[in-house]
């Protein structure tokens, strides 16, 4: 099990085409496996970047614990589109419902051996956020996952 996986099966398998109905029917048109530099533009709306951070590893006598945070960008809509929180409210949904669907989609496609939590970021998870000099309503989510394995020095 590796973080590279986990993060790969994210982007790739829970939000590239994760579709909403409401208030009209949208799919994530571009999942970024990793975050594009700050001073790109967004071209196909909506779309998703994918990044993480390691946090502290606990070295046990039989397993290794190695947390991960996954932090999750959803640029839903240019800031002028009245209907932008509304279609990223429903992506919320989406994602949450997405990452429960099945035992596969819950362990990020085997990679993960415990998803933690699904938050947001605060004070606001659906809020306006600036890349390229150009403002898009979105979701800024921050997945807690926990990838266990046997370390070499085990047994």
């Amino acid at each position: 099990m590796t973080v590279a996986g986990a993060h790969a099966y994210l982007a790739e398998q829970v939000l590239q085409g994760l579709a909403i109905t409401s208030p009209v029917q949208l799919q994530i048109k571009k999942a970024h496996k990793y975050f594009l530099p700050p001073s790109k533009a967004i071209a196909d709306l909506p779309c998703a970047m994918v990044t993480f951070e390691q946090r502290a590893v606990v070295f046990g006598p039989a397993l290794l614990h190695k947390p991960y945070t996954f932090h999750i960008i959803v640029y839903v809509a240019k800031a002028e589109d009245e209907t932008g929180p509304e279609k990223a409210a429903n992506f919320m949904d989406a994602i949450v419902t997405k990452l429960a669907s099945t035992s596969e989609t819950v362990r990020l496609g085997g990679n993960v051996s415990l998803i933690q939590q699904l938050r947001g970021e605060t004070p606001e998870t659906l809020g306006i956020q600036e890349r390229g000099g150009a403002a898009y309503i979105g979701l800024e989510l921050y997945l807690d996952v926990q990838i266990t394995t046997t370390p070499g020095y085990s047994g």
